[in-house]
C-alpha cells in the first residue's frame, strides 16, 4: 500500500470522528430536551480491492483502506418521565408515537408538550373550537374510533373547563355539554425505527422502511404499545456521563488519526531525500 493511501485512509478516519463529534455535540445541546432521543454513527471498513494471491497459509494481504460513515444510529429507549401536572402534556410509558399534523403534512413524535390553543384552521367559529398543539404548531391526531384509522384533531367544540386523557387514550371533557371530536389517541409503532426521518422539534416523518406494525394507531396500551400519562413529560435520553467518555475517545481517536497523517508525511519526506 502506497503512502498516499495511508494519507487518505487518516484524513477518511478524521473525517469520521469529526461526523461522530457533530453527534456528540448535538446530544449535549438537547440533553434537556423533551422526548430527545440521542444519536450516534455507524462506521464500516473500507477494503482494498488489491488482494495479493493466498500465501502457503491461505491468507492474503488485504489492507484496510479507511473508513465510511454509513449512518446514523438512533437510541430510542424511553427516557424519564417527569410529572408536571399540565393537563396538555402527555407522556408515553412504553412503545409507541403519537400522530400530529403540522400544517399540512403529518408527523410522528414522543414529544407531548401540548396546550391548549383556538383551532387556527377554524378561528372565529361560533363557539370557538379548541385543539392542542405543541409550541412549534403541529395538532394532536385522534382517531375516529377505537380502531379506526386517523380522522382528525382532537376538538373541543366549545372551552372545557377542564379536559382528561385516560390510560387508553380516550378523551373526556367537563362539562360532559363539551363535545370532543376525534376523542381518542392512539399510538402508531415501528418495527425499524432508525428508517423514520428525524425532522426538527422531535418529530419524525415515516417511511416505507420503517416498517409500521399497524397502519392506523393503536389503542394505547394494547398488542404490546405503551399507554398514555397525562400531566407528565418525556425526558431526554442523553447520559451527560457517556457523551463526555465517547467526546474524550473521539478527541484521541481523531489525534490518532492526525499523528498517521503526519508519520506518513515524514516518511514521504525520508523518499523524496533519498537522492541528494
Amino acid at each position: 500500500m502506497s503512502l498516499s493511501a495511508a494519507l487518505n485512509t487518516a484524513i477518511q478516519g478524521m473525517s469520521g470522528q469529526s461526523v461522530r463529534f457533530l453527534h456528540i455535540g448535538n446530544n449535549i445541546a438537547n440533553s434537556t430536551t423533551t422526548a430527545f432521543k440521542n444519536s450516534d454513527i455507524s462506521m464500516f471498513e473500507n477494503m482494498s480491492p488489491n488482494v495479493s494471491s493466498p500465501g502457503g497459509d491461505g491468507s492474503r494481504v488485504q489492507p484496510g483502506v479507511g473508513v465510511t460513515v454509513s449512518g446514523t444510529v438512533t437510541d430510542f429507549a424511553g427516557g424519564q418521565i417527569k410529572d408536571d401536572l399540565q393537563p396538555g402534556h402527555l407522556a408515553i410509558i412504553g412503545d409507541g408515537y403519537l400522530s400530529v399534523v403540522q400544517g399540512s403534512t403529518s408527523y410522528l413524535t414522543r414529544a407531548g408538550d401540548f396546550s391548549l390553543v383556538e383551532n387556527p384552521a377554524n378561528k372565529g367559529a361560533t363557539p370557538p373550537e379548541f385543539v392542542l398543539s405543541r409550541p412549534n404548531g403541529a395538532i394532536l391526531q385522534g382517531a375516529a374510533d377505537v380502531a379506526g384509522a386517523l380522522a382528525g384533531p382532537v376538538t373541543f367544540q366549545e372551552r372545557p373547563e377542564s379536559f382528561s386523557f385516560a390510560a387508553n387514550g380516550e378523551v373526556t371533557a367537563l362539562p360532559a355539554t363539551v363535545t370532543v371530536v376525534n376523542g381518542h389517541v392512539g399510538l402508531r409503532r415501528f418495527l425499524n425505527q432508525n428508517a423514520l426521518i428525524k425532522k426538527d422539534a422531535q418529530m419524525f416523518a415515516e417511511t416505507t422502511e420503517s416498517m409500521p406494525f399497524t397502519t392506523d394507531p393503536e389503542v394505547p396500551g394494547a398488542t404490546g404499545s405503551g399507554y398514555l400519562r397525562q400531566g407528565a413529560l418525556e425526558q431526554s435520553n442523553v447520559d451527560l456521563t457517556a457523551e463526555f467518555t465517547k467526546m474524550i475517545i473521539t478527541q484521541r481517536a481523531f489525534t490518532a488519526n492526525s499523528k498517521t497523517i503526519t508519520t506518513a508525511d515524514e516518511l514521504l519526506n525520508t523518499v523524496i531525500n533519498m537522492k541528494r
